[in-house]
């Protein structure tokens, strides 16, 4: 069953998410560079992503996974990453963060299916 995950994702000098990009083609979004093993990427397509400024803040976007890649970034300890292809979801925003919460995390981690948008996707 695919899972949902929380994710810290800031904004870049001009306002713009960071690391995000707008696909034409699919209509879709990319949002990575996420310290994330395959698995737990494998685990979140048809799955849900939220982003998040912090863990006390709502999602501000997000939607519907739909596919990952692996990615290489230089300058950092993990080069080997994780970017997800999402279509963009208004139910999506505005959603509390769920899972891990101590100071150190980014991630909520990977959690269950749900709310009822995740549960009524998972039907189709």
């Amino acid at each position: 069953m695919s899972k949902a995950i929380h994710l810290i994702c800031g904004h870049d000098e001009r306002g713009q998410p960071d690391n995000m990009r707008f696909d034409h083609q699919s209509r879709a979004f990319w949002s990575g560079n996420w310290n994330l093993s395959e698995d737990e990427a494998r685990r979140l397509v048809d799955g849900w992503i939220y982003l998040h400024v912090t863990k006390v803040e709502p999602s501000y976007y997000g939607g519907l996974v739909r596919e990952f890649e692996r990615v290489t970034i230089t300058g950092v300890a993990r080069k080997d990453r994780i970017r997800f292809r999402f279509e963009p979801s208004s139910v999506a925003k505005g959603l509390r963060w769920r899972g891990q919460d101590h100071a150190r995390a980014w991630t909520g981690g990977l959690v269950d299916l749900a709310l009822d948008h995740e549960l009524k996707q998972t039907e189709t």
